[in-house]
C-alpha cells in the first residue's frame, strides 16, 4: 500500500518538490496560482483590472498548457519571464513565476517557488511589483500567519501531491472555502462591467475550479496561436481570435469533406462536394440499391413511398449523386434505420427484398468509404463522438437561426439548412422505445455545426477586409449576419456544447 504523503508546512512542501520532475512542480505551481486568481481585484486598480486580469490569465494558461505538455517551445513563453513585464498584481506575479519555472532549467527554483505559492492564495499584495522575487520572499516570512486563515490549506496541497498531474478540483478537501467563492462571484460580477467579451475565461477558470477543464487541444491552441501583438491590443481583440480558434475547433470535430466557399457572384455561402473517385463502380453499387428499392416497395414488405428511409434514398440519389460525403451519411443513416427495424423492434418484416435492400444500402456505404479516404476518417471520428442532448434552449436558438442561415446560404446549403434542422430539432424531442434520452441526429449535427463552423471563419475573414470587399456582392452577406447579432458565433457554441467541448 502506498503510503500517503502528507504536507504539513512550507518545509515539508519544498521537500517533497524537491524529488518530483520538472512537470510535476510546475503543475503544483500552477494550480497553486491557480487558487490566487479571485483575490486579483484586491491588489491592483479598477483601471488597471482589464490588463492585469488578460495578462494573468495569458500567463497562467500558459503555465496549465505547458504543465500538461512538457515539451512545449519555451520561445512561446519568453514575454512573461522579462523582468520588465512585472505587474502590480500579486497573482500576475505568481502566474509569471509559473512560467518562469516552466523555461527553469534549475528545478530547485521551482520548487521554492511552488511551495511559497501554496501560501500565496491566502495573501493578497498592494503597491508595485517592480522586483518580484523581492515580494516573493517577504511573503515567504508571511506564509505561516496567512495560512491560519484556512487552517485545512495544507490538505489541498497534500491532496494535490497525491494525485500528481491530474487535473481535479482545485479545493478537493472540504469545497471551496466560502470568502474564495464570494471574492470569485465578485469578480465575475466586475467582468460585467469591463469593456470586451470575458466569457471564455469564465468558462474556462470554472472548468479548471471544478476539475473539468476544457480539452487540452483547444487551451493549447489559444495559449500559441495568438500572436503578442493580438494580445498587446486588449480583450477586444483576444475575444475575436478565441472565437476564431473555437470555430476551427469545431469544424474538426465535425469533418466534411467539402469545400464550403463564399460565391462572389451572389455573395452567399455554398458548398462544394469532393470530387467522386471511381464513379463506375459507384454508379453500378447505386443501380444496383435503386432496383432493391423498387423491388423492396413492390411486395408486401412494409415500405411505401412515405417511409423515412425511403424517401432519403430516392432524395439522395435524386440530389446528392455527386457528393460522396452527403451519401455516405444517408445511407448510414438509412443503413442504420433498416437494421433497427428488422433486427430489433421488427417493426419491418426480415423479407428477402427488405433484406437485399439492406444488403445493397451497405454496399454503397463500403464502396463510398473505400474509394473516399476522407470521408472513411471522417465516418470514424464521428463515431467516436457522444453527442450531447439538446436544450430548449439550443433549439430555440435552431428555430431561430434557421431563416438567418437560409438567408446567407445557396442551393444545396440552404436546402441543407431547410431540411436538417427541423429534423435535428424532431429527432431530438422524439421518445425513445428504450426509454434513453433523445440524442440529436449524428449526421444532420454534423453538417448543420461542421458549416456553421467553417462559415464563422469565412466570415472573421470578410469582416477583417471589410474595407476590400465593400463594393463587392459579399457585404450583403456581412450584413446579413450582422443583423442577426452574431447569430453563427451563437451557433458555434451551441456546437461545441454538443460535441462535448464546452
Amino acid at each position: 500500500m502506498v503510503e500517503r504523503v502528507q504536507i504539513t508546512d512550507e518545509a515539508s512542501a519544498q521537500a517533497w518538490l524537491e524529488a518530483q520532475d520538472h512537470q510535476t512542480q510546475i503543475w503544483f505551481a500552477c494550480r497553486c496560482a491557480l487558487r490566487a486568481l479571485p483575490r486579483l481585484p484586491e491588489s491592483t486598480s479598477k483601471e488597471n483590472l482589464a490588463n492585469d486580469l488578460l495578462l494573468t490569465w495569458r500567463a497562467l494558461l500558459l503555465a496549465s498548457v505547458t504543465s500538461n505538455e512538457p515539451k512545449l517551445d519555451s520561445r512561446f513563453l519568453e514575454p512573461f519571464t522579462r523582468p520588465d513585464s512585472a505587474s502590480r498584481s500579486v497573482s500576475y506575479a505568481a502566474a509569471k513565476s509559473a512560467i518562469e519555472c516552466a523555461c527553469a532549467s534549475g528545478a530547485t527554483e521551482a520548487a521554492k517557488f511552488a511551495a511559497i505559492c501554496c501560501a500565496w492564495y491566502v495573501v493578497a499584495s498592494s503597491g508595485g511589483v517592480s522586483d518580484f522575487k523581492t515580494d516573493l520572499i517577504e511573503m515567504q516570512e508571511r506564509a505561516t500567519e496567512s495560512f491560519a486563515e484556512y487552517d485545512h490549506a495544507w490538505f489541498i496541497a497534500s491532496d494535490d501531491a497525491n494525485a500528481v498531474n491530474q487535473w481535479g478540483p482545485l479545493w478537493s478537501h472540504s469545497g471551496i472555502p466560502e470568502k474564495i467563492k464570494q471574492r470569485w462571484l465578485s469578480l465575475k460580477r466586475d467582468l460585467t462591467h469591463l469593456d470586451a467579451d470575458w466569457s471564455f475565461w469564465i468558462e474556462w477558470y470554472e472548468a479548471t475550479l471544478n476539475g473539468t477543464p476544457l480539452p487540452w487541444e483547444l487551451t493549447q491552441r489559444i495559449a500559441l496561436e495568438i500572436t503578442d501583438a493580438e494580445w498587446n491590443e486588449g480583450q477586444a481583440t483576444v475575444a475575436r481570435r478565441i472565437e476564431e480558434i473555437k470555430a476551427q475547433f469545431l469544424s474538426d470535430q465535425a469533418p466534411l469533406a467539402e469545400d464550403l466557399t463564399l460565391d462572389p457572384v451572389s455573395g452567399l455561402f455554398r458548398v462544394e462536394p469532393m470530387e467522386i473517385q471511381n464513379p463506375p463502380l459507384l454508379g453500378a453499387l447505386l443501380l444496383r440499391m435503386q432496383d432493391s428499392l423498387d423491388d423492396a416497395l413492390q411486395g408486401n414488405n412494409g415500405l411505401n413511398e412515405s417511409s423515412r428511409e425511403v424517401r432519403v434514398l430516392k432524395r439522395t440519389v435524386r440530389q446528392y449523386s455527386n457528393d460522396p460525403q452527403r451519401m455516405e451519411m444517408d445511407f448510414t443513416s438509412v443503413a442504420v434505420g433498416f437494421r433497427r427495424q428488422l433486427h430489433e423492434t421488427q417493426e419491418l418484416p426480415q423479407s428477402e427484398d427488405n433484406l437485399a435492400l439492406l444488403d445493397a444500402v451497405e454496399e454503397c456505404v463500403r464502396g463510398i468509404r473505400a474509394n473516399h479516404p476522407d470521408v472513411a476518417a471522417n465516418r470514424a471520428q464521428l463515431a467516436e463522438q457522444r453527442i450531447r442532448e439538446l436544450s430548449d434552449e439550443d433549439r430555440k436558438l435552431l428555430e431561430e437561426a434557421k431563416p438567418v442561415l437560409e438567408a446567407i446560404s445557396q442551393d444545396v446549403l440552404r436546402e441543407d439548412f431547410a431540411t436538417d434542422i427541423p429534423q435535428l430539432i424532431n429527432d431530438a424531442t422524439l421518445p425513445l422505445p428504450s426509454g434513453a434520452p433523445p440524442l440529436p441526429g449524428a449526421d444532420e449535427t454534423t453538417r448543420i455545426f461542421g458549416r456553421v463552423s467553417r462559415m464563422s471563419i469565412l466570415y472573421s475573414e470578410m469582416t477583417a477586409k471589410s474595407a476590400e470587399i465593400f463594393d463587392s456582392n459579399a457585404i450583403k452577406t456581412v450584413r446579413l449576419v450582422s443583423l442577426a447579432g452574431g447569430v453563427l458565433w451563437a451557433l458555434v457554441q451551441v456546437g461545441l456544447r454538443l460535441f462535448g467541448v464546452l
